[in-house]
């Protein structure tokens, strides 16, 4: 539901905050907002929009919402967007470890079958000791 919000108090601490004060269902009430991109002075008039079964739970017309909720939300985006790139990060990797594991394993699979390849090529019965050769007969 729409509703217009005055400005009481603009705090320049650590980070700026607006102290709003407004009238919904026929009750006076305060809140506060965190002001990063848009901060009016000491008795300007806004527009918010506030949720008529959480008279407390609103949003401005610029869109920030009520009390903390916004660094809240803002807390749990930074951690989503950390988490989501770890995780691009380690799927990237694992592809890449995978595909370094198929090389090796070819590597390997090629050393092995040309190994297999020489003593293969060996004919049995040809190569024999010394010693047991046979000497040619002399006539």
């Amino acid at each position: 539901m729409p509703a217009q919000a005055v400005v009481d108090e603009l705090v320049h601490k650590r980070r700026n905050t607006m102290h709003l004060r407004y009238e919904f269902a026929g009750a006076q009430r305060q809140a506060e907002v965190g002001c990063w991109e848009v901060c009016l002075t000491a008795g300007s008039a806004m527009q918010i929009w506030v949720n008529p079964n959480d008279p407390q739970d609103f949003v401005t017309d610029f869109g920030i919402l009520s009390g903390h909720r916004g660094r809240l939300q803002g807390v749990v985006g930074a951690a989503g967007l950390v988490l989501s790139g770890w995780m691009a990060l380690a799927v990237v990797a694992r592809g890449h470890q995978r595909r370094h594991d198929r090389v090796r394993r070819d590597w390997q699979r090629q050393r092995q079958d040309q190994r297999q390849r020489r003593y293969a090529s060996v004919r049995a019965g040809r190569k024999r000791k010394p010693s047991r050769r046979r000497t040619p007969s002399i006539k």
